[in-house]
């Protein structure tokens, strides 16, 4: 798989076929998952038997159809979660919900809320690996 021999030598040789990995595949290619070979093997056995850990999740943005005219291709990542106990990716927020204070009007009274967000971080940016176009 190309993908993982990227990521390996990204990593410089840190993962191997036992390293948990997580593979984000767009969701109209599903079914891909299901094609099957002359000896009854799907693709997804396959996979599984090559990377017993690896994790495939189907992600509905990755994909043409649906991502609202963002992309003109398909977009795949692997990425290895953890490495050596160090967390790859996370997401991030400045705070909770805060709630501001009581607005008294002759009428009606209005509250504000606000929270803010950092989005994903990624702490080992050098853990994924994309590949657009499939």
């Amino acid at each position: 798989m190309t993908l993982f021999t990227a990521l390996n030598k990204a990593l410089m040789g840190n993962i191997n076929n036992q390293t948990r990995l997580k593979v984000v595949v767009p969701s109209e290619l599903s079914a891909v998952m299901t094609y099957t070979n002359s000896f009854g093997i799907t693709l997804e056995d396959m996979l599984k038997k090559s990377w017993p850990n690896m994790e495939i999740v189907f992600l509905p943005e990755a994909g043409v159809t649906m991502s609202g005219g963002y992309t003109s291709a398909n977009v795949m990542q692997m990425f290895a979660p953890e490495i050596d106990g160090v967390e790859t990716v996370s997401t991030a927020f400045t705070e909770k919900l805060t709630m501001h204070r009581i607005e008294q009007y002759s009428t009606n009274a209005r509250q504000k809320m606000s929270r803010g967000g950092w989005g994903t971080i990624w702490k080992r940016p050098m853990a994924v690996a994309q590949m657009v176009g499939i």
